[in-house]
This record gives structure tokens, sequence and C-alpha cells, in this order.
């Protein structure tokens, strides 16, 4: 969860603004740019985090007209060229900071400037391999990790033991799909911080709510409609080696309840491999932690709620609904994705909840 203002200020009528500032390497293009949009994250995207703003194409800048289309000028604030812009929403003068995100494109759209970005993840995708790699001598998947990350991403490890990285591995051009793979094997799940860093963390566990969103008076929550799907809902993960000469597998099902493979549910099996699963424990650990995220996203609380910059995805939060009547319900889950606006003229926020 993010740092920024208390519980308290946001179930208030707290001002609610956005600060965009545009960079180009370490050159700071504008350090205030007149934006509103939202801010998206979707857990389930190879890159979670997108951002929508639009801009008026003409603004007051220091007593002056200042036109804020790029055109055909690489170092414009709003151009296409590495262009970063670091986002910051402020709420009753606090600020709550919500990350850095690659300028992807624009549109002139008349009065206005529409500006598509994404997290910095991006370079990674766009910078593909040009010949098949492996591993170093020596090398760990923490090492091999911060080998394939682009120049301009910073990596931080927590709470994840590193392990040598087989060498018959090979990444053949998709350098995301590489840095995805070495944490599908770890295991580890991929987070981009505030500042834009790239945190390899530990597969979740348990929800414990770092926050509990109500409704009725004092709380923040709108409606909070429940859906639930059978896509992507496996009950059995088959987890294998693909390294030369090494045959292992594990499986890890669901024995119990509405979804065991013995039930009515039926089995829905999902194979993952990997040449960096050298043994029956790490297929294990992996065929489990695949298969308590297939499980746990199976309904879906999608709430609408007063906007909040500390809530992001992965975190677990409590949803009460019906306070104090006799239909009061509360749910506990994860944060699957988050839609925040960056100003009040861009309306509520609303988030995805996988409850269990």
């Amino acid at each position: 969860m993010r740092s920024g203002p208390s519980p308290t200020l946001l179930a208030t009528a707290a001002s609610w603004g956005c600060k965009v500032s545009s960079w180009l390497g370490a050159t700071v293009l504008a350090e205030s740019v007149p934006a509103r949009g939202r801010a998206v994250w979707v857990r389930s995207n190879k890159v979670p985090e997108s951002l929508q703003l639009t801009v008026p194409r003409f603004s007051v800048e220091n007593n002056a007209t200042f036109d804020w289309l790029p055109g055909v000028n690489a170092g414009a604030p709003l151009a296409r060229f590495g262009q970063v812009l670091d986002v910051t929403v402020q709420a009753g003068g606090v600020d709550g900071r919500l990350g850095r995100y690659l300028i992807t494109g624009w549109q002139d759209a008349g009065s206005d400037i529409k500006v598509n970005a994404t997290g910095l993840l991006q370079t990674a995708a766009d910078d593909r391999l040009t010949t098949v790699t492996a591993p170093r001598d020596g090398g760990t998947l923490r090492s091999e990790f911060l080998r394939l990350l682009p120049a301009n991403v910073q990596a931080s490890f927590t709470g994840v033991d590193d392990r040598e990285c087989p060498r018959a591995m090979e990444w053949p051009d998709d350098r995301l799909e590489a840095l995805y793979e070495i944490a599908d094997a770890w295991p580890a799940r991929l987070l981009s911080d505030p500042w834009g860093q790239v945190q390899v963390l530990p597969p979740l566990g348990a929800p414990v709510p770092v926050v509990t969103l109500t409704d009725g008076e004092g709380g923040t929550v709108v409606s909070a409609p429940p859906s639930d799907t059978r896509e992507r809902s496996y009950n059995r993960v088959v987890a294998r080696s693909s390294a030369p000469g090494v045959d292992v597998q594990a499986i890890a099902e669901v024995r119990a309840g509405p979804m065991s493979v013995s039930g009515p549910y039926g089995a829905v099996t999902k194979f993952f491999t990997s040449p960096l699963l050298l043994t029956e424990e790490q297929c294990l650990l992996a065929a489990q932690t695949q298969l308590a995220s297939s499980v746990r996203p199976s309904r879906t609380l999608q709430v609408e709620l007063a906007p909040d910059p500390r809530i992001e995805i992965d975190d677990a939060v409590a949803v009460v609904t019906g306070k104090g009547t006799r239909y009061e319900q509360q749910d506990v889950g994860f944060v699957t994705g988050v839609d925040m606006p960056l100003t009040v003229a861009d309306g509520a926020m609303r988030i995805d909840v996988a409850v269990f």
C-alpha cells in the first residue's frame, strides 16, 4: 500500500487534483503539465500500469501562452521519444505518488491533446533481445533478472531467496517474457513502485487487510456489485522442468470445496514448464503458487469508491457493505485492478477485489 492521505482526510470532502511533470532522461521538460485523466493498473497485464491524459492545447505559463501540441518537436514535453511522466495526486494538500509512465502516443483532439502512457516495463517489451541469450557462468536468478532489465529500469528484491540460474536456460527474443519466466519459476511477483522501480516480491499468502473500505456514514464506498467467472479458474496446475536431462514435475490440486477436482466443477488443468525448475520441490512450489493465483480471482467485487491514492494492486482489503444494517457483510480479498481519477472532473475511483 502506498503512502498518502489519512483515511479521515479521504472520507471528508477533500480537494482532489494531480501534479504531472515531464522528463526526458534527467532533464525536466515541464514541471507542471495541466492534465486530467485516469491512471489504471491491471494485474493480469504484462505491463500493469497505463495512463490516459487530457491536456488543453493552450495554457498560460509565466504570462505567456504555451502550446502543448508536440507536433514534430522531438523534445516537446508530450512527445513520445522517451519522455516520461511523473504523476502525483493531491488530496487535501497531501501528496500521493502514483508512478512514472512512458509516453507511447498522443492525438490532436482540437482544443485538447489526448496522451497515452504506460509503465516503464514497456521498455522491456519494446527492447527485444536480438540474439538468443543464456545465463552467464555463475549467474543467479537475481543477477540474470537484473541483466535482462533495460538500462533505464531499476529493481529491488524483498523476501525472495536467490539461487543459481540453470545454464541450460535460453531466452529467444522477448525480454519482458524472459523476466516473467524467471519470476514465475522463482516463484515471485512483479510490482512497480511509485518511482518506477520494479519490485520482485514473494507470492501472496492469506489476505491480511491493510485497509477496510466501508459504505454508509463516514465511509468511502459507493457500490460494490459482485461478479464471478470460470475463465482462467484452474483447479489443477502441473509444473514441469524443461531443462535438458531433468525429468521432474509436480501437481497441485484443489481437493475440497466447490472447485475440487473430484467435484461437479470438474478438473480444469493448466501446464507450466520452465528450465529453471530443477527439483520436484521447486516444481511443487511453482505449481502451488500458480494454483493460488488461478483460484483467487473467481469472485470479484467491482468497488466504486471515493478516490484513495494509497490503494494499489495486490493490496489485501476488506470491503464492508450494508454497514449498520442487518444486511451488513464483509468481504476480504486482493486488489487485482485499479482505475483512479486524477482530478474531481474525472469521476469516481473503481477497484476490482478478488475475494475468498
